[in-house]
């Protein structure tokens, strides 16, 4: 099925039951989504069931997020030493798990898979070099499959993450990029990001927030429109650079309140799109 440009969407876990997670999606009254990463590798019969499910509610899904182990979020400093490719004890298995999530993505027909690859350091080379190679192993894996291996922002400068991918070299290496976690983690605001990163964007999580009031600390993730991201700034921006992509919405809570801001989510991005003429 055919998206239209800046087709809204809404990102979801798949797991344990992918018809009604589905039908969720539909219910929204959307034909796209963005899914969470699997516990496990996807067989010829799980994949089947995973098709069938998102075919019979004519579903597009356009990303799939690979979730490593044991990552942390509220603490930075302690998530700049553990999280992602950065640690060299984990860095073996984050990058089986990039695969796994490749050969899962080519089954079924997802075209990218999005992964934080924990934070770049910029002060330790030896570290820097060896992410930067296991970044270059996971895109070759996946650019055998016709995949798009995308970088969610946040957690690093948007001049630290542009010299990272251009240092990295693939064609298949872009951005994911998620309007609310440069103002959760410190590292910027989203507008003054896009003049940097708008040549490698290839997605969006659309999502709110405020900047940290602790040292250390994320801030504080709001609804769409209610924090500092200047929603119609950002995508009016992206859509002047030649984005057409989706726009996902992620809303990091759960239970009626999450589904009550993804539907005020959704009549705003709806807004947004209506003034560019879609």
């Amino acid at each position: 099925m055919a998206l239209e440009p800046l087709e809204i969407g809404v990102f979801i876990s798949v797991e344990p039951d992918p018809v009604a997670q589905f039908a969720k999606v539909r219910d929204f009254g959307l034909r796209s989504c963005f899914i969470a990463g699997l516990p496990e590798p996807w067989g010829t019969s799980k994949a089947d069931e995973f098709i069938q499910a998102r075919d019979s509610q004519g579903i597009t899904v356009t990303s799939m997020f690979s979730m490593y182990p044991d990552q942390v979020w509220d603490d930075i400093d302690l998530g700049k030493r553990v999280n992602g490719l950065v640690p060299e004890d984990r860095r073996a298995n984050c990058i089986a798990i990039n695969k796994r999530d490749a050969d899962a993505a080519a089954r079924v027909g997802i075209p990218r898979v999005v992964s934080h690859i924990g934070f770049v350091p910029e002060d330790d080379r030896r570290t820097h070099d060896a992410v930067r190679d296991a970044v270059r192993e996971v895109c070759d894996y996946m650019g055998e499959r016709s995949l798009v291996f995308a970088l969610e922002t946040g957690q690093e400068k948007p001049e630290v993450l542009r010299d990272f991918i251009e240092q990295v070299n693939r064609p298949n290496l872009r951005v994911n990029f998620d309007m609310a976690n440069l103002i959760l983690y410190g590292s910027g605001w989203p507008l003054p990001a896009l003049d940097v990163l708008m040549d490698y964007v290839d997605g969006t999580h659309c999502k709110d927030g405020t900047w940290p009031t602790e040292p250390g600390r994320l801030g504080k993730e709001q609804p769409l429109g209610k924090g500092q991201v200047n929603v119609e700034a950002v995508i009016q921006r992206l859509y002047d650079g030649g984005y057409r992509g989706p726009l996902d919405i992620e809303r990091e809570i759960e239970g009626e309140q999450q589904r009550l801001d993804i539907m005020e989510a959704i009549e705003l991005l709806r807004g947004i799109r209506a003034g560019l003429g879609l």
